[in-house]
Order: C-alpha cells, then sequence, then structure tokens
C-alpha cells in the first residue's frame, strides 16, 4: 500500500470516489484553511498536535467535506504563497514540544496550471503530550480536535513508561454455520513497556444471542450501559492475563484474546448492536472502547466507535 507521502492526485480521487470518511486518523480540510493569519496557524497547530497525540493520522488541506464524507478536491493553495517550507515552519514553531516524523507531501492539481494541494502524515509521537500555539493539549474524539483533560495529558504523557494497549475487534463469518457470526478480539501494545498484568471486561449487547464465550468467565447478574443517550442491557464477560499463567502482553504483537471462538447468531432485526470493553493494566488509567455493530438483515459490519459513559 502507497504511503501518503507518495500520494498522487488520483490517490486522493480515490478516496473521494470510494466516499472514504473521515476517522480518528483521516481529517479533510479546504485549502483556505491555510491562510497567512494567526487563527488559522493556531488551527493547524491544533489539528497535528491533536494526531501526535492520539494515534497519529492524516490531514488533507485541499479536499472539501460533507458530514465527514470527501466531496471534491478543491481549487487549492499557489505554492509559490502558500508553500512547503511555510507549512512545516508553521507546524515546527507552534508545537512544543517539535513532533519528529511528519511528512508534507506537496501534489500538483491537474485541474490547474499552478495550484497544489497538500497532504500531511503526523506520526503517533513518543515524545507526546504536544503543546499547541494555544498552550492547550489537544487530542483526536469524534472527527475533531478537542482540548484533553488534565488526566489524559498524564497518561499520554507516560506513553514510553507503562503499557499503552489497543483493542480491536474482527468479524468472521462461518460458510457452515449461515445464521451465526464470530469475533475475535485482538489486543496490541503500542508502548515498549511490556503489560504484566492486564483485566478485559467486556459488555456485549444482550440482544445478539452468544452461542460461545471463548476462553473468557461470564459474569452473573444483569449489567447496563448508557450509549447514545439509551440504556441498554449487557452480558457481562471478562479474563485476566497475568503472569506466570500468561505471557505478557509486548510491543508490536497482536494477541488474540479468544482462546476459542465467541460467537453469535445473528439478530432478528436490522439495527444497530454494541460491544463495550473496558481493558484494566497495572500503571496506566483503564481505557474504555465501544465498537457498533450493524445489521442489515444479510450481513453485520463492525466499526469502533468513540468513548462511552461508565457502565
Amino acid at each position: 500500500m502507497k504511503k501518503s507521502w507518495e500520494w498522487t492526485e488520483s490517490d486522493i480521487v480515490e478516496l473521494i470516489e470510494n466516499e472514504t470518511p473521515e476517522s480518528l486518523t483521516l481529517d479533510y480540510k479546504r485549502s483556505d484553511s491555510l491562510a497567512k493569519d494567526s487563527k488559522k496557524r493556531n488551527e493547524i497547530s491544533k489539528d497535528v498536535s491533536a494526531f501526535a497525540n492520539s494515534a497519529g493520522g492524516i490531514l488533507i488541506y485541499g479536499v472539501a467535506e460533507n458530514k465527514h464524507l470527501p466531496l471534491s478536491i478543491d481549487d487549492g493553495v499557489d505554492p509559490t504563497v502558500i508553500t512547503k517550507e511555510w507549512l512545516e515552519q508553521v507546524i515546527n514553531s507552534n508545537i512544543q514540544r517539535r513532533i519528529s516524523g511528519i511528512r508534507i507531501n506537496q501534489i500538483k492539481l491537474s485541474s490547474h496550471p499552478i495550484n497544489v494541494i497538500y497532504v500531511v502524515d503526523v506520526p503517533q509521537s513518543d515524545l507526546a503530550p504536544h503543546m499547541a500555539f494555544d498552550k492547550k493539549f489537544y487530542k483526536r474524539f469524534n472527527f475533531e480536535s478537542i482540548a484533553m483533560e488534565e488526566y489524559e495529558i498524564r497518561d499520554v504523557s507516560n506513553r514510553n513508561k507503562a503499557p499503552n494497549l489497543d483493542l480491536n475487534v474482527l468479524l468472521t463469518n462461518k460458510a457452515l454455520q449461515p445464521t451465526a457470526f464470530s469475533c475475535d478480539f485482538i489486543l496490541s501494545n503500542k508502548s515498549m513497556v511490556p503489560a504484566e498484568y492486564t483485566n478485559i471486561e467486556f459488555y456485549m449487547d444482550a440482544r445478539l444471542q452468544q452461542t460461545a464465550i471463548g476462553a473468557f468467565r461470564e459474569s452473573e447478574g444483569d449489567f447496563y450501559i448508557n450509549i447514545e443517550g439509551r440504556e441498554i442491557k449487557v452480558k457481562r464477560s471478562y479474563k485476566q492475563l497475568f503472569i506466570p499463567d500468561a505471557m505478557p502482553i509486548l510491543y508490536g504483537i497482536n494477541f488474540s484474546i479468544n482462546n476459542g471462538p465467541v460467537s453469535f447468531t445473528y439478530p432478528k432485526d436490522k439495527g444497530t448492536y454494541y460491544i463495550i470493553a473496558r481493558v484494566t493494566t497495572a500503571g496506566v488509567v483503564p481505557r474504555q472502547f465501544s465498537f457498533i455493530l450493524t445489521y442489515n438483515g444479510d450481513n453485520m459490519d463492525i466499526h469502533k466507535g468513540e468513548d462511552y459513559k461508565e457502565v
């Protein structure tokens, strides 16, 4: 797969044609976001620092969007006025500490004899948190850059001092069981510090009928979560990964925590369903994840959601 600093105009067109939405790691901005005034420079520092403080990501300056979907490439900017060096200088001089590894790709437009658009690739920073021009620290949330709470700043500053666990869910459909689907839960550590004592709790939408829970232990009793303004009944299960019974979770290794199938029958009704997870490991604030499952009557799709209220 091509890196963003290798993209050409055709790659941007492909994002638009595929209706690739904005996400925690992708943001579309119009070219006038690069204007030479203090307000726009501050916005650049907010957006770039938010990516570095979060999971990293790509900013595309030169694409109009509506409801987080790309619409078209705009007229771009004159590269003799908004130069690659100017953009680099704005980023370096308005964010403290300086972020290492940023790449800026200048893309020529076929529709205009002079103008260009810019793609800024921001890595997740090991030196976070990074402060924007307004002396605030930002993160990516709900497709935008928002100021971090004090505890979040402390958590990010511990990125190289403690484990940094991430959780993802993969859907697997079995041809021999067309009425059911399974989930594979993948835990990864983005820090060089191993996670030696970890507890994972799952709150699975009770409307999804579980047929197997893998190696998880199920809790008795009724549990509820409040998500998107609705109270939803869930089933709670958990798994503990403690040494010496379990290997520590090491940097760069994707660790499947199922040890067996976690399966559900397809629901009777079309709609949206949820799996909520809380990952607790020694030395850091517990992380909470939400996974949104959408059923259209034939297939189940899943994507990672945002934060949610405490269970």
